[in-house]
């Protein structure tokens, strides 16, 4: 009996070996979540929450002027998607939206943050034809990464920390699938890793 269960185990983990791994273009496909909590939190704590549905806050390094540091519902289609699916999950785990006059336990904070970079340099070609035999020619290098950030915040107790919990999710911008299926399929994958977030 002993021996017909060993090997059965040896042929689960014989299979489970053999298993493919996932080709590359099925990996860059989802978006990186990345997700923190405080260890000295406990969600069954909490009972209501707040957060605009509307409007979320969009930074951007390379543009100075305040007013486009928010995003609306009727500027983008994403803006809805994102907010109505942050809510779909806190209720799904037993949470009630309300409104901040309503003194909630919970604030949801939802933003991007885009830092585009541009550096130009020169370098030195001493093969090319030039006066002296040479030349010099620029090279530019162009950086551009955008965050969605998930932050829930204590507003009951107001002394356990910064955040409750945040996610990560990027790069909105490199990503080669940039849909907004995409992006919802990551902010459910960031509550699925956090499964300690439940009334």
């Amino acid at each position: 009996m002993k021996r017909g269960r060993l090997l059965l185990l040896i042929g689960l983990l014989f299979l489970w070996g053999c298993e493919p791994k996932p080709t590359l273009d099925k990996l860059v496909k989802s978006m990186v979540v990345t997700t923190d909590y405080n260890g000295n939190a406990n969600f069954g704590n909490y009972s209501t929450y707040t957060m605009v549905l509307d409007t979320i806050s969009y930074f951007d390094n390379s543009d100075p002027n305040p007013a486009d540091t928010i995003a609306t519902a009727s500027q983008s289609t994403e803006v809805h998607d994102i907010t109505s699916r942050v809510k779909a999950k806190m209720d799904s785990v037993g949470y009630s939206l309300v409104s901040k006059k309503s003194a909630p336990d919970l604030w949801v904070y939802i933003y991007v943050n885009e830092v585009y970079s541009a550096y130009q340099s020169y370098s030195y070609n001493p093969y090319s034809y030039g006066y002296y035999g040479g030349s010099y020619y620029p090279t530019v290098s162009v950086s551009d990464q955008a965050d969605l950030y998930i932050y829930i915040l204590d507003l009951k107790h107001k002394v356990s920390g910064p955040y409750l919990w945040a996610a990560d999710i990027g790069d909105l911008v490199s990503s080669p699938d940039q849909t907004s299926a995409t992006v919802v399929r990551a902010i459910n994958q960031a509550f699925k890793q956090s499964p300690y977030i439940k009334k």
